[in-house]
C-alpha cells in the first residue's frame, strides 16, 4: 500500500511524504519543495522564526498574517511601508515632530523692538 496525502492548499495528492510540509500556523500539510532546483509546486513558504529556526507556513496562514499585520499598523507605519515599497526599501523613516533648532549666530535682521 502506497503512502498518499493531500495538500491542504491546492488539494493535490502526492505519493512521496517528503513533498509535503506541516504548517506551523494551522498544523495542516501542504506542498513545499526542500530545494529550489527540485521540480514541484510551493503552496507556502519557509521563514526564519523568532528562535532563528526555519518555520513553514501555508499560503492561507501567510496571507492571514499579512492582513493582521496591516490592520494593526498605524497610519504613519502604513505611509512608511508604502514609501519603502516604492523606493525599494531605501526610504528613511520620517523625523519626529521636533521644532527646528534656533539659528546659530547673530540674526541677520533686527526686530523693530530691538532698534534703539
Amino acid at each position: 500500500m502506497a503512502f498518499e496525502t493531500t495538500c491542504y492548499v491546492c488539494g493535490g495528492t502526492v505519493d512521496d511524504p517528503g513533498l509535503l510540509t506541516e504548517c506551523f500556523g494551522c498544523n495542516r500539510w501542504f506542498h513545499l519543495r526542500r530545494r529550489m532546483d527540485q521540480p514541484g509546486i510551493d503552496c507556502g513558504d519557509a521563514v526564519i522564526g523568532e528562535s532563528l529556526g526555519a518555520e513553514t507556513y501555508c499560503n492561507p496562514c501567510l496571507e492571514k498574517a499579512e492582513r493582521d499585520a496591516a490592520a494593526s499598523m498605524t497610519r504613519e507605519d502604513r505611509a512608511v511601508a508604502m514609501a519603502r515599497f516604492m523606493a525599494g526599501d531605501q526610504a528613511p523613516r520620517p523625523a519626529p515632530d521636533v521644532p527646528p533648532p534656533p539659528p546659530a549666530g547673530p540674526r541677520r535682521f533686527r526686530r523693530v523692538e530691538d532698534a534703539g
